[in-house]
């Protein structure tokens, strides 16, 4: 009798309880995967279509101003004027042999060609002296300079080509007089040969 009882009563707890807790979990679980994922699934997508929406809008909103030229074309211009040059070009250097300018001057900074010992008034090539040679070379980089508002102050970087490097000593020290303190960087090149068969020539780039 005391097992027919138990029986009954766990039957009827169990129809009484755990079966309706079952059924909750049950639809619980159904109604996530049929009403609340989806309906997280359609925000994300609403706010995907609206992300695409503002850029598509954003897009042609620029190319529009582009159209009407009303871009403000800060950054374009910065590029032109990064890239805007002038040339240098005076009769108190020598004529450029080549295709190319005495000098370019960009953005502050003067990039200064090859100078050879040639008196630009004259179109004598110096011989000789390579201490003369040196000074002839310095006073056309010097009226260079001076074209473009500098002097050899601001001077940063320097390039020396020498057809014999037994004359370095003897350049250095016409060299060394164009600069009180501070001298630019430099490199010294022993080279096969230089234009017009000369016996030095220098370079120099210059910051305002």
């Amino acid at each position: 009798m005391n097992n027919f009882f138990l029986k009954r009563n766990w039957k009827s707890f169990f129809i009484r309880i755990i079966l309706p807790v079952i059924l909750v979990i049950a639809l619980f679980i159904l109604s996530v995967f049929t009403i609340i994922l989806p309906a997280l699934d359609n925000n994300i997508m609403d706010r995907k279509k609206e992300m695409i929406s503002e850029l598509t809008n954003s897009a042609r909103s620029i190319l529009s101003n582009y159209e009407k030229g009303k871009i403000d074309s800060t950054l374009t211009q910065s590029k032109a004027s990064f890239v805007k040059k002038k040339a240098i070009s005076i009769s108190g250097a020598p004529k450029p042999i080549g295709p190319y300018s005495q000098g370019i001057m960009v953005n502050g900074m003067l990039f200064v060609s090859g100078q050879i010992p040639v008196n630009p008034y004259t179109g004598e090539i110096l011989k000789g002296d390579i201490q003369k040679q040196t000074k002839q070379v310095m006073t056309n980089i010097l009226a260079i300079l001076k074209e473009a508002g500098m002097n050899f102050s601001n001077v940063v970087k320097a390039s020396i080509f020498l057809s014999d490097m037994n004359n370095f000593q003897k350049v250095n020290e016409v060299y060394a007089s164009y600069f009180n303190e501070d001298p630019p960087a430099r490199e010294c090149i022993q080279a096969v040969r230089l234009p017009k068969n000369v016996d030095i020539e220098i370079s120099v780039i210059a910051v305002k």
